[in-house]
């Protein structure tokens, strides 16, 4: 856009565009994910440089309102958001149930932090003109439709366009008096349902409509122009009007009601159309006109409707999981297959096995040599300064917990006091029990991290054999860690063999400060539930899916250890187990180590 304008000023022309390919090419090269067909949310530019590749809905709207894809890539990226984030039905009295009406959470990235991953009204139709803009009408209409439902209808202050809507399981309707749903509501419905889309710079009108198929009549009004349609049959009427002549010229993309076509009369007069271009999900009928105040284009259909099933056509070869379809005149491009409803089914929580069964028969490892810190001392003021990236100055506050938006002096204190009282052996259920330092100065946890204050790797010694390893790990984490390693744990054989355990936001991986939120559809929780050690007390907490969300406490006064349990192959010795941090950001901490 910057470059069509200079153009048109007498600039030059060549930095705006030189400047918009590089980001184009520096997104295909570090953020695409090929195999999916998506962007990621995110690369680090720091430690592992690891991709974050649970994006947000911001980077699927952003994306395509961009025009970084083509309609190919746009498609793939509309069909991976499908099963990237579970959709919140739309559901209850009066509610129309004639198609699946839905909204999406913003992202389902864990801990919850305001701004972070939300239901909001804003931000779901920006989705949904993205999903018109992939070609994927069908979901765009049910995206759009739940959104006014969940807010104008079925909110608390009826007809409102505000912000977050009740399905918001965090933050309900606050800030509902914020209109920040208004703008992108308008672009949504004029853009998007309507297809009107102006490019005032070369004086041409785009009207690529997506209605529902078995819409007969839609028309709206607005101040710049005025677009009526009408089906009768095998016929279309479409009239596109424009108060002060604006554009010059007029261009209709129109979906292809049948698989053939009798004639396409502008203001009575027969005109030339084609087939559009690389179209994907249902084929497209151009027009192209001159534009003066008033258009009125008729078509008449005939043949048999547009089939998602149409045959492929023969020696075509598939592009990125797309068949190419031909029915009468016409071809498109149709997924070869729909998204599996991967993330529409909500996961099956297990509690830990190993606290019922065979009982533990514990061998402690002395970590004393190896501790380099006090658990307490896990967050600080102005403690965590480096590596920082030298271009962004928005990043995790220094005391190593915290986020933007009114949390920039977050604190949580860590107490160990009730640790500290076992007398030197926590013990937890079924046998298990761990070395743990009694004295009150004394060094209790081995940390590491990507932070200069820590090693990012520590390796510890071990001896003999053993059927499983028991770990009472402690640390921090962040939902710009989830969804990926934040660390791991490896167990090295004598002969050289290794076992390995991930440590992932959220799967395994939980926050000292707090109990995860769990939640079907915005916050999913697929992984088996830890046992916790409340450090102020020593409390041992076995959670149960049964209880959930009960058990869970979020914000723990003193903070919470997780113990984690690793099988290992009772035959070969063992040599070492090594934690190794991966994740920018985080602090992982080992406390205690059991042998059984």
């Amino acid at each position: 856009m910057a470059a069509r304008i200079a153009a048109m000023i007498g600039k030059d022309p060549k930095p705006y565009q030189a400047e918009a390919e590089r980001i184009g090419r520096a997104m295909r090269s570090y953020l695409l994910m090929p195999e999916r067909g998506a962007f990621a949310e995110y690369r680090d530019l720091l430690g592992g440089q690891l991709l974050h590749p649970s994006y947000g809905l911001w980077t699927f709207y952003h994306t395509l309102d961009s025009k970084v894809p083509n309609r190919l890539e746009g498609a793939r990226m509309a069909l991976d958001l499908e099963r990237h984030l579970r959709p919140i039905p739309i559901q209850g009295p009066g509610v129309p149930a004639d198609r699946p009406y839905r909204v999406l959470p913003s992202t389902n990235w864990m801990p919850y932090s305001w701004s972070i991953n939300n239901v909001v009204m804003g931000e779901v139709l920006h989705t949904a003109l993205a999903s018109w803009q992939a070609g994927r009408s069908d979901s765009a209409f049910e995206l759009t439709k739940g959104a006014l439902l969940a807010s104008l209808y079925m909110g608390i202050s009826p007809g409102n366009i505000g912000s977050m809507n009740y399905l918001d399981v965090n933050r309900r309707e606050a800030q509902r008096d914020f209109a920040d749903g208004s703008g992108v509501m308008a672009r949504t419905l004029v853009e998007g349902l309507f297809g009107v889309r102006p490019d005032a710079l070369a004086r041409e009108l785009l009207v690529r409509p997506g209605f529902p198929r078995e819409w007969g009549h839609a028309s709206l009004n607005h101040p710049s122009v005025t677009l009526a349609f009408r089906r009768d049959g095998q016929r279309e009427r479409w009239t596109v009007e424009q108060p002060a002549a604006k554009f010059e010229r007029l261009v209709l993309e129109l979906p292809a009601a049948s698989d053939r076509v009798v004639s396409v009369l502008a203001d009575g007069k027969p005109v030339r159309w084609t087939v559009s271009a690389d179209e994907v999900f249902a084929p497209r009928l151009r027009v192209e006109l001159p534009f003066g105040r008033k258009s009125e284009v008729a078509i008449q259909w005939s043949g048999q409707p547009i089939s998602a099933h149409a045959p492929a056509i023969a020696k075509t070869k598939d592009r990125d999981g797309f068949q190419r379809l031909r029915q009468g005149a016409f071809t498109w491009w149709q997924a070869a297959s729909e998204p599996q409803a991967v993330a529409r089914a909500a996961c099956t929580l297990e509690a830990a096995p190993w606290t019922k069964g065979a009982p533990v028969r514990s061998r402690h490892v002395d970590l004393s040599p190896w501790f380099n810190d006090r658990v307490t001392e896990l967050f600080k003021p102005g403690k965590y300064l480096s590596p920082r990236s030298p271009y962004v100055s928005l990043s995790l506050p220094s005391q190593g917990i915290g986020a933007w938006a009114g949390h920039v002096n977050a604190m949580t204190v860590i107490d160990d006091t009730g640790m500290r009282a076992q007398g030197g052996t926590l013990r937890l259920p079924n046998g298990l029990s761990f070395a743990t330092p009694a004295a009150s100065g004394a060094a209790n946890v081995l940390f590491t991290s990507q932070w200069d204050n820590y090693p990012k790797q520590a390796t510890v010694p071990l001896q003999g054999r053993a059927g499983r390893i028991y770990l009472l790990m402690a640390g921090s984490s962040n939902f710009m860690q989830s969804r990926i390693d934040n660390g791991e744990v490896v167990v090295t054989y004598a002969d050289g063999t290794r076992g390995r355990l991930a440590l992932r936001n959220p799967e395994s991986w939980w926050p000292i400060e707090q109990d995860y939120f769990v939640d079907d559809y915005q916050f999913p929780y697929c992984g088996r539930l830890p046992v916790r050690v409340d450090l102020k007390t020593a409390k041992v907490r076995v959670l149960d899916p049964a209880a959930l969300p009960q058990a869970l406490l979020g914000k723990i006064d003193g903070g919470s250890a997780t113990v984690f349990e690793m099988p290992l192959d009772r035959n070969k010795p063992l040599r070492s187990v090594e934690l190794r941090t991966l994740a920018n950001d985080v602090v992982i901490g080992l406390m205690g180590v059991t042998l059984d």
